[in-house]
């Protein structure tokens, strides 16, 4: 039932909603090593068959009764047998705007806050959880929140800011899988079946949430099961700060009471719709036929339909378009002088030659970051007068760039080195411009 999976639902992040375009480009192309062997001892063993893991509690979920012979109901196969198991990822940030203002400000700390929607339209983006306990909601009018939560701290966004953090998670699940699919800015899922042979899926969301936290100072929920749509209901009900595995065994068990406007795809109309029809919860949706499904719903119908049963083989989609390639690395030792900053750049450097050899690419622009162990990060561009056509180009490339960084003004916890304006092996080169650009935040 749906009591034995704890952890509410972390709702819509309404105003981290951004549409996918040009400024996740950073997803395509990551390629670079895999976990080693997981050093995380996954609780339960064979008397249990699912763990939930967050920051306060570890739970093993004593199996089904059912399952063991001990029930005459048997349960809704789950899935084509023909299919091999899939193991999947939905890695989340919670409350992803409200949170880097937080890590920034110590006095939001604590502080029922929202940040207002970068469009401008007068409504709440995102809601820190204490203002979310008083009653404001993603998408509520400005106005509104502030009836309800008179003492609500409004903080005006840093689209650009939020955008360079959600490239440096991308980095972080890249690292596990090339298999990304970016959702949001602050949300994706990982196909992970490969890259935890020797290793877990758990394993790997254990330590990708870890990561995330060390390297970025943020939160972020996972799920994990054998498809998108399990996968995606875990975390969200793993929200905040915490970890739900769902095994296919218990999938039904898992979605049989959730509300079925909590499954994705399932707006307001679809919701209303279900309502006629008496269906509020899943297994209420599971009664109805496949033909009654398609006959009120069309080809949605049988979206549904799979739906109930935790039917879904939709597959994991990489952005096809690959504009850019990128690595970045963190310490545990923070360097402190502008020579070891310089020699740590050579390897990422290289790392990055390596992608483009791969991919058959030259690049025409270059661009550093370091990033403080305050989280203050600078960036630096380059468009180049010439395509760089090897690793020893793009060391000299980075190199230049360093030597047009100030001063460190704290120890530096994080470098990266990314191309952009990829090229053909073979192109002409580029045109000289000159072009350089600088960002500190």
């Amino acid at each position: 039932m749906a009591q034995a999976f704890p952890g509410e639902k972390g709702g819509a992040e309404g105003g981290d909603r951004t549409t996918l375009d040009s400024r996740l480009n950073w997803w395509a192309g990551r390629t670079t090593s895999r976990l080693s062997p997981s050093r995380y001892r996954i609780p339960g063993g064979a008397a249990s068959n699912r763990v939930v893991i967050s920051a306060r509690k570890t739970t093993a979920i004593p199996r089904n009764p059912r399952q063991s012979g001990e029930g005459a109901k048997s349960l809704i196969p789950l899935r084509d047998p023909s299919i091999p198991s899939r193991k999947i990822l939905h890695v989340d940030m919670d409350a992803f705007y409200a949170s880097v203002e937080q890590r920034d400000d110590a006095s939001l700390v604590g502080r029922a806050m929202a940040v207002s929607d970068p469009r401008g339209w007068g409504i709440v983006a995102t809601a820190s959880y204490e203002a979310r306990a008083q009653g404001v909601k993603s998408g509520m009018p400005v106005g509104r929140a502030k009836l309800i939560c008179p003492d609500l701290r409004m903080i005006k966004p840093r689209l650009e800011l939020y955008q360079s953090i959600s490239a440096e998670m991308g980095e972080i699940l890249s690292s596990y899988t090339d298999l990304v699919e970016p959702v949001m800015l602050d949300e994706a899922y990982l196909d992970v079946t490969i890259a935890a042979v020797g290793s877990s899926a758990t394993a790997i969301a254990h330590d990708i949430r870890h990561r995330i936290k060390a390297d970025l100072g943020l939160i972020a929920s996972a799920g994990v099961s054998n498809s998108k749509f399990l996968a995606k209901l875990a975390s969200d009900r793993s929200k905040p700060n915490g970890l739900l595995v769902v095994p296919p065994s218990r999938a039904a068990d898992f979605i049989a009471e959730l509300p079925v406007d909590l499954f994705h795809g399932v707006g307001p109309a679809t919701a209303a719709k279900l309502l006629g029809l008496g269906v509020r919860k899943c297994t209420e949706l599971r009664d109805l036929s496949l033909e009654t499904l398609v006959e009120t719903f069309g080809k949605n119908g049988r979206y549904l339909h799979d739906m109930a049963r935790a039917i879904d083989h939709r597959r994991v989609q990489v952005p096809a378009e690959k504009r850019s390639h990128g690595v970045e690395i963190s310490f545990r030792s923070q360097l402190t002088s502008l020579e070891e900053v310089r020699r740590a750049f050579v390897p990422v450097a290289d790392r990055v030659w390596a992608k483009c050899a791969e991919g058959g690419v030259l690049f025409a622009r270059t661009a550093i970051k370091i990033r403080y162990a305050d989280f203050r990060y600078f960036t630096k561009s380059r468009r180049l007068g010439r395509a760089g056509d090897s690793a020893e180009a793009l060391r000299r490339a980075v190199d230049d760039l360093v030597d047009d960084l100030p001063a460190l003004e704290d120890r530096v916890r994080l470098i990266g080195v990314s191309v952009a304006s990829l090229l053909p092996a073979g192109s002409p080169p580029s045109p000289p411009t000159g072009e350089q650009l600088d960002l500190i935040q």
